[in-house]
């Protein structure tokens, strides 16, 4: 009997949480906490990105075997006659796509994290889109639907491919996003950076992610202004990287601490050292952000949006992101005017709710099953 081809891409993640992850799959695979089948052999695409993210997590990216370091270069692997992508394989597993390949079909499988392609043009009119940019959009999706399957991390993301794109339900599976498993081993936290961070009777507030326009930074130095007008003193700190850092104005700079890009292992220890993390996103899937910080016992303040109520319900803490005045002042009373007791009971319940989240395990088991089950149903079909 033929032994069945895999590939698990992610060549194409260089930044943001897809990297957090794809190494957390990867890891589970390479430390046999997943049974693979005898019969198929798995083949791994994975960018130095990932690479070097599975190595601070002490993980040698050979232990996966029929590994290959490639960068993927978005639209120029489809005219790329190296790509590692090009190759046959009976299914393929983007992590996060698109995929960019002229071989698409029944056999492959890709996450779907692209929160503008469920968005109607002008339905946020206050945020710039280019035609280019739509276009850009569009081009995505004739890729993601060339997929056999789409997994999405909520339920909210699902019913919105359904209803305004319609794609079929049963072609999507909803993989929930976790809590990492380094959240949970405290001996592989990388501690180093944060150690010289010492702000004494400064409020510090976190935003972990990249600068993307949707994530809506800006509005950090507006509430900033207004907090420290006050009297108070608060801090907001980002994870941003070089480029996105200097893309900044110079008064964002001077207001805002940077620490830099971080890995998979410093993730934790930063989230220890605030007081309380912030998400203001205008358009989000799904984000790690709210459920780390709140598995780490920080409260939450994010975006007052259907994609976060959904996903935290009763567990943060919601403001208008266009609106620093509002989110200011809701910051400022959490500190200041909410009593000792109900702050705690308050973070006490978000924590427990957290801890009950799928671990990452449980999410690496949903993504092989899926992989199996899609190569039983192209064989049966080739039976057929």
């Amino acid at each position: 009997m033929k032994r069945r081809q895999i590939l698990i891409n992610a060549s194409n993640l260089h930044v943001g949480g897809g990297l957090q992850v794809a190494s957390a799959f990867l890891e589970h695979i390479a430390l046999g906490a997943l049974q693979l089948p005898d019969d198929a052999d798995f083949h791994f695409a994975i960018s130095n990105a990932v690479r070097a993210n599975l190595a601070t997590a002490g993980i040698d990216h050979q232990m996966l075997r029929n590994v290959t370091v490639y960068d993927s270069k978005g639209w120029r692997e489809l005219i790329s006659s190296s790509s590692v992508l090009r190759q046959q394989y009976d299914v393929v597993f983007t992590i996060f796509g698109p995929l960019y390949s002229p071989r698409q079909g029944r056999g492959y499988i890709t996450g779907f994290a692209q929160a503008w392609i469920l968005v109607p043009s002008g339905a946020y009119g206050y945020f710039p889109q280019s035609i280019l940019s739509r276009l850009k959009f569009e081009l995505q999706w004739i890729f993601f639907r060339l997929s056999g399957d789409l997994i999405v991390e909520t339920d909210h993301v699902r019913r919105l491919l359904c209803a305004y794109r319609k794609y079929p339900e049963q072609r999507i599976l909803v993989a929930p996003n976790c809590i990492g498993d380094i959240f949970r081993d405290r001996k592989r936290w990388v501690i180093d950076r944060f150690k010289s961070i010492s702000e004494p009777g400064v409020i510090r507030i976190g935003y972990l992610g990249r600068d993307y326009p949707h994530k809506n930074l800006g509005v950090l130095l507006e509430i900033d202004r207004v907090l420290n007008a006050g009297g108070r003193r608060y801090r907001f700190y980002v994870t941003l990287s070089p480029s996105e850092w200097r893309g900044r104005s110079p008064e964002f700079r001077r207001s805002i601490a940077n620490v830099g890009e971080i890995s998979t292992a410093e993730c934790p220890p930063f989230y220890e050292m605030l007081d309380a993390a912030i998400c203001p996103s205008l358009l989000e899937c799904s984000s790690a952000l709210p459920l780390e910080s709140i598995y780490m016992g920080r409260p939450l303040f994010c975006s007052d949006r259907a994609f976060h109520r959904d996903a935290l319900g009763q567990y943060a803490n919601y403001f208008d992101p266009l609106d620093a005045i509002s989110a200011a002042r809701l910051i400022d009373d959490w500190f200041h005017s909410l009593d000792d007791t109900r702050r705690e009971r308050f973070l006490t319940e978000a924590k427990i709710w957290a801890e009950s989240w799928p671990t990452a395990l449980d999410r690496s088991k949903l993504y092989l099953a899926r992989i199996l089950s899609r190569c039983s149903s192209m064989q049966w079909k080739h039976a057929s």
